[in-house]
């Protein structure tokens, strides 16, 4: 990664993200910064929806900040409410979006 995307990625993420804390399966923790919320990308306009149904809230974090995809049942604590790891939904290298549940 570019320092400059590298930068801008961070930047973004700061702007419209939320703080959060990673529980790994070992443990440790990590402070993160992620975006959250519903899955826009299964909201069609007018209510068609050609998909299958897809997880009700997403999260998505910069990779490199954890270093790896997160695994099944680890989960990221944000405004003390606890989100559980569901399925990992995509990874581009830089971030990783992933299916999660309160």
């Amino acid at each position: 990664m570019t320092a400059t995307f590298a930068t801008a990625l961070t930047d973004i993420f700061r702007v419209m993200g939320e703080n959060a804390t990673f529980h790994a399966y070992s443990g440790s923790t990590s402070s993160v910064v992620v975006i959250y919320g519903q899955d826009l990308a299964n909201n069609q306009p007018g209510g068609f929806n050609a998909q299958m149904p897809g997880p009700d809230r997403v999260l998505e974090y910069i990779k490199a900040d954890i270093g790896r995809q997160v695994k099944h049942g680890e989960w990221f604590t944000i405004n003390n409410t606890d989100y559980h790891c569901q399925q990992v939904l995509e990874d581009d290298g830089y971030t990783v979006t992933v299916a999660i549940k309160s």
